[in-house]
């Protein structure tokens, strides 16, 4: 919202927040999103060390993934089954589409990526369950809140997980994990497609061989498709209203290359 005031203003930006962790002056009407992947300069990539990063990050995520929690903040990755909210076994079926959405974190950050028509997360993960309850194509609507979403520190959290819950608990359609839930075991011989508005879910997803959809001005932008990303909230509803089990496949070859390009 400052950024936007500035912008209107053309005062200059000290930028604080970015991966370099460097201060940089910018006139703010040439301001660009410092977590948005700049255009790779060559399409060499070190495969070893993007895989052993990503297995890392799905097997040993408190080695590499920062947060602020201290305990309790990753997915239970080791676990072989996948349960709900209230600790039940949940059986996926592979022979219908399945999808799991991704919730991200209520209170941190919300207008960080820009603006994509949204008024902010719960608008955003609510149309994204309206329209994807319409789509008779799909069997199941998997809900998974952030691991490392805080349900007591954080009234915006608390709050807004209280309201989805209240508002779609009778549809049988939809189904609320536990936070922690094991994505291996989610993804494992069976046929989902992933959701997230920015996470890098979308890096682990498309690891463990399974599609997933995020905006493009998610931290991968324009220049690492190994995703399916919309622009507009209209091309997103159409996105999610297409969605069908016989157009499902697992990332090919060249999208899996493209996921090693951004991590390298």
């Amino acid at each position: 919202i400052w950024l936007r005031n500035f912008k209107k203003k053309n005062i200059q930006v000290l930028e604080t927040h970015n991966p370099a962790k460097k201060f940089k002056i910018y006139n703010s009407s040439n301001h660009i999103n410092q977590w948005i992947a700049e255009k790779p300069s060559s399409k060499i990539f070190n495969y070893d060390a993007a895989s052993e990063y990503l297995k890392k990050r799905v097997h040993s995520p408190s080695e590499i993934i920062d947060s602020f929690s201290n305990k309790n903040f990753t997915n239970n990755n080791f676990e072989k089954e996948v349960y709900d909210d209230d600790g039940l076994k949940v059986n996926l079926k592979n022979d219908a589409l399945n999808i799991v959405l991704f919730l991200h974190d209520f209170s941190d950050a919300l207008y960080a990526d820009g603006l994509d028509g949204f008024n902010d997360l719960y608008d955003w993960t609510t149309y994204s369950l309206n329209k994807l309850i319409e789509n008779n194509n799909i069997r199941k609507i998997f809900i998974k809140s952030h691991p490392s979403a805080d349900f007591i520190a954080s009234r915006a959290n608390k709050i807004a997980l209280f309201k989805i819950r209240e508002f779609y608990k009778k549809n049988k359609k939809i189904i609320f994990l536990d936070k922690n839930a094991s994505l291996v075991a989610i993804c494992k011989n069976n046929k989902i497609f992933g959701i997230t508005h920015h996470g890098n879910i979308a890096l682990e997803l498309t690891y463990l061989n399974q599609p997933a959809i995020g905006w493009i001005n998610g931290p991968w932008g324009p220049h690492y498709q190994f995703l399916k990303t919309w622009r507009e909230k209209d091309d997103y509803g159409n996105l999610l209203s297409g969605l069908k089990y016989s157009d499902w496949k697992p990332p090919n070859l060249k999208v899996k290359e493209i996921l090693y390009m951004y991590i390298c």
